[in-house]
């Protein structure tokens, strides 16, 4: 019976011992598996956070480009909008150009006519002085024409030039141009006086120098 206890015991606390190195054993399991766990989790933490602090920043750029879309969007329009203008406005200088070229060969043909209206003016001018200039020689002709008259031998007794007394001997002519009395020398000159035949006629000195210059 002592042997059985004794056995009995000796089994007891060989099962006890085995019990206390699987306690023990579990134990350090236990708290390597928490160990790990607890690395694990610190571990899935920090990524957790870093995955927190990518996503924030992945919205932050989300964020951004769907601005910068909005302004791209935005820029699209304004440069859809700024070539319908330059298109308008290109169009517009194209129509102002071709007016200023029509205006500009207008503009040298009224200048060619201006040119052309001046000289013309200039030569009428010219013309108009030149026979503003006949006018008054012919008015000064007809006056001087107007004036003369033929005078009688009675009321001259000399001379009209040279005051020579007229005698028996130095007759008196008259000059057929101007009507006024002279001697033989002082109208001994003869020039076709319009007034009468193409046939040279007996003129005075003055009157020769006036129908022969």
């Amino acid at each position: 019976t002592t042997e059985s206890l004794t056995q009995a015991n000796q089994t007891a606390d060989l099962q006890r011992e085995n019990f206390e190195k699987q306690i023990a054993s579990l134990e350090h399991e236990l708290t390597n598996t928490q160990s790990d766990l607890e690395s694990r989790t610190k571990k899935y933490e920090m990524q957790f956070l870093a995955l927190t602090e990518n996503l924030a920043t992945v919205r932050g750029e989300l964020k951004i480009a769907h601005e910068k879309l909005v302004d791209f969007e935005q820029i699209k329009r304004e440069k859809a909008d700024l070539q319908g203008r330059l298109t308008t406005s290109q169009d517009e200088n194209r129509m102002f150009l071709e007016r200023s070229l029509t205006s500009e060969s207008r503009n040298e043909k009224l200048l060619l006519e201006n040119g052309q209206l001046a000289k013309k003016n200039s030569d009428l001018e010219s013309a108009l002085q030149e026979l503003a200039g006949e006018y008054q020689n012919l008015q000064i002709h007809t006056n001087k024409l107007t004036q003369r008259r033929w005078l009688n031998d009675q009321d001259v007794h000399e001379c009209m030039k040279c005051n020579q007394l007229f005698t028996l001997t130095q007759r008196k002519h008259h000059c057929r141009n101007c009507g006024n009395i002279f001697c033989d020398t002082c109208s001994s000159k003869t020039a076709i006086v319009a007034a009468a035949s193409k046939k040279p006629q007996r003129v005075c000195d003055q009157c020769f120098k006036e129908l022969t210059s």
